[in-house]
């Protein structure tokens, strides 16, 4: 993960990183007045990473005039090449949001297939329900293809979670 807000960091001269290990399963890293970039706002915040695959950003105070209104949030690998973007240049943050991305219960088992015209292949869909709560989730499978009349098919898929 790059950062838990995408504004390029400028630290001040009093901030400070930590991190714990909570137990086997969780790792919180805090940031204490992480500074904005060429600006005079900080924020203290937290990163949880959880061994399910969770992470979930907690923003807790923001000061001095920190830019929390036109800002992007997301998350993407280490290469930068693939991502999860929750607010684009937006008013999003504020004190005591917390923002969770978690693995998700719907997969296939494959995301790139090429087929001749008139061909037929049988896609597996894989329901992860071993870290869900009690309830109802909705999903789509979108297929995506070159076909110009109908070049998306979104396929709707509905979980209920019983005890």
């Amino acid at each position: 993960m790059k950062s838990a807000l995408t504004k390029c960091p400028e630290f001040v001269d009093h901030y400070t990183v930590h991190y714990e290990h909570i137990d086997n399963d969780n790792i919180v890293i805090q940031f204490t007045n992480y500074g904005e970039y060429k600006g005079p706002g900080t924020v203290d915040a937290q990163v949880q990473l959880k061994a399910s695959g969770e992470v979930i950003l907690r923003y807790n105070e923001f000061r001095g005039s920190m830019d929390n209104v036109n800002v992007s949030v997301g998350i993407e690998n280490q290469a930068g090449d693939i991502g999860l973007q929750v607010a684009l240049n937006t008013p999003y943050l504020e004190d005591g949001l917390a923002i969770s991305f978690a693995p998700y219960w719907l997969s296939s088992d494959t995301s790139d297939l090429t087929l001749s015209p008139n061909a037929e292949e049988q896609i597996i869909l894989t329901i992860d329900t071993q870290d869900l709560a009690v309830g109802d989730y909705d999903s789509f499978f979108i297929i995506q293809s070159n076909d110009v009349t109908r070049p998306q098919i979104v396929l709707p898929v509905s979980l209920q979670v019983v005890p």
